[in-house]
């Protein structure tokens, strides 16, 4: 027996389109699976028409090679159909038709030696596809054709079938968002003249709303003309700008009185309309301590998936010490959710009081070079306020730290070595699971180990406030190996806009020259967020709890925080 069989969902001998849009009945007679006619309602007769384009898909998925539809009868309400199933097939012998013979052996090299089942015939069938498809033939259609019956057997041939190649053409904006054509070509991964690649034109909707500064009014349109694609993005200007004021509240340990805190953000995108950042951050933070933040991030450089990012740092603690500390780092972009980072890192630790020492200080003046990697992973519904999803960070780094001379402290008079080598492990984990329309439950798990022998305290971590273990002060722990887990249940009110209740409990070591120090502290307490005209404002009450420091409702942190998009 002989007979041609094309694996392409579609029926080829209907076509039609309805203008109206009632209410259809679809019924099918001839399916095995049902002892009854298959029936179903459906509201317009195209979509009828689609099930019944399924449902003899499923028929060959199941080895009903030769199923086809033998009569169909529409009327205004009711579409009714009868199909001839056919004898089913369990596997067949598969041979190339025409098919690259390289393209074959790759993708079907088991089909020489051995039957092919039927899931491994329609694997087959979507990875040609998919070759076809991603290399400028989005029209491609694959068929078994020379089908044989022989002594029970079935054999088969593959053909494909390319169509026309397409090109890509232009990037056409639509809207007031502002891009230039570079980093849009770039960043979708679609430049003029190559062939046109289905999976990057799958992903154009994902990739635009993952750039904070733009909102999608419409999905993007695909042009076809000739053998081009031309391509129609939506994008209309979102206020992503963001201005943060933070403000603490916490009593001053030695005369018992409220002492503010405060920490301001300025965070500006797309300036130069090719999706770069500006980022300055400021925090007056208690005991006369300080800190500053720049940085700027450039993506697609050279019109590559290469960015790059620079940041640097000043953090002065009232009269003990002074940091600087720079960072240059290359960012390479995965896919749509992961990034891979090279970066260099220089650090300057400083002593700035006189005071003479008659044993090893607690800051020294530290010079160190660190190289390391870094590999990010975000997976998130959205990136304001997340409601399900996950965000991890992992980062490590190897370096060179030297220990200098400054007026009051020699090192030399303590230590053999003023060179060593030192070790950097950071991890972030953030997961957000959604437990109903308005509950979300989140778990954080924040770890860092600073590793190397004589460490002083103005060159460990520094954790602590409404960013990392609530309930203390602002980087008030100085440690060389942390890690903190957080667990967090959120009932949003409304969009953007939640009451929480929260529980971090944390590990810290701390291991300087002049101490060494375990503890478990933990941080209990809760807050809301609510969104407003001006943006997004945050308000939390803490309490912590360490070795030999119990909770006390008379020393809790309250954390104001808002955060404006313009």
């Amino acid at each position: 027996m002989r007979w041609s069989l094309f694996l392409v969902f579609s029926i080829a001998t209907v076509q039609l389109v309805f203008g109206q849009e009632k209410k259809t009945v679809l019924q099918i007679d001839g399916l095995p699976q049902y002892k009854k006619a298959f029936t179903q309602t459906f509201p317009d007769s195209t979509k009828a028409l689609t099930e019944l384009n399924a449902q003899l898909q499923q028929l060959r998925l199941n080895g009903y090679f030769e199923a086809y539809v033998e009569k169909m009868d529409l009327k205004n309400d009711s579409l009714k159909a009868f199909v001839i199933a056919g004898e089913k097939q369990d596997d067949l012998h598969l041979q190339n038709g025409n098919l690259p013979n390289a393209l074959f052996s790759a993708l079907a090299w088991r089909a020489k030696q051995e039957k092919i089942t039927l899931m491994q015939l329609q694997k087959l069938r979507h990875n040609v596809l998919n070759y076809y498809q991603n290399n400028g033939f989005p029209f491609a259609q694959v068929w078994l054709d020379s089908l044989q019956e022989k002594e029970g057997q079935l054999s088969a041939q593959i053909f494909v079938s390319p169509g026309k190649e397409i090109l890509i053409d232009t990037l056409r904006s639509v809207g007031s968002a502002k891009l230039s054509q570079a980093f849009l070509s770039t960043y979708l991964g679609l430049r003029k003249n190559e062939p046109y690649n289905e999976s990057r034109v799958q992903n154009i909707e994902k990739r635009l709303r993952d750039l904070p500064f733009i909102a999608l009014p419409k999905p993007p349109e695909v042009v076809f003309s000739g053998n081009s694609a031309k391509f129609n993005l939506f994008m209309d200007k979102q206020n992503a700008n963001q201005f943060d004021g933070v403000v603490g509240f916490l009593p001053n340990p030695q005369s018992g009185k409220l002492q503010l805190s405060g920490d301001f953000k300025l965070n500006l995108k797309n300036a130069l309309q090719n999706g770069e950042t500006l980022d300055f951050n400021y925090r007056g933070l208690p005991s006369q301590s300080q800190e500053l933040n720049l940085g700027f991030i450039y993506p697609c450089l050279f019109r590559s998936q290469l960015g790059i990012r620079a940041n640097f740092q000043l953090f002065k603690r009232d009269t003990s010490f002074l940091n600087l500390s720079t960072k240059l780092a290359f960012d390479y972009s995965l896919n749509i959710n992961k990034t891979l980072s090279f970066f260099v890192e220089k650090f300057n630790g400083n002593q700035v009081g006189e005071q003479q020492f008659q044993t090893i200080p607690r800051n020294a003046n530290i010079s160190s070079a660190f190289y390391g990697l870094a590999l990010a992973y975000l997976k998130v519904d959205q990136k304001l306020v997340p409601m399900k999803g996950f965000d991890f960070n992992l980062q490590t780094s190897i370096g060179q730290r030297k220990i200098t001379a400054s007026q009051n402290f020699n090192p030399s008079d303590y230590f053999e070595k003023t060179k060593n080598q030192q070790f950097k492990l950071q991890a972030d984990l953030k997961y957000y699971l959604k437990l109903g329309e308005r509950s979300v439950f989140f778990a954080r798990n924040n770890t860092a180990w600073l590793s190397g022998k004589s460490i002083f305290e103005n060159e460990a971590f520094r954790i602590g406030g409404a960013k990392s273990l609530r309930g203390f002060d602002e980087q008030s722990l100085s440690v060389n190996t942390f890690s903190i887990q957080t667990t967090e249940l959120r009932y949003f009110v409304e969009q953007n806009s939640y009451l929480n209740i929260f529980y971090d409990q944390a590990y810290i070591y701390q291991n300087f020259n002049d101490r060494e120090n375990e503890d478990f502290p933990l941080g209990i307490g809760a807050g809301i967020t609510f969104q407003t005209k001006i943006g997004i404002t945050s308000l939390s009450y803490a309490i912590g709890k360490q070795k030999n420091i119990p909770l006390d409702l008379q020393k809790g942190k309250i954390h104001l925080g808002i955060s404006s998009y313009f």
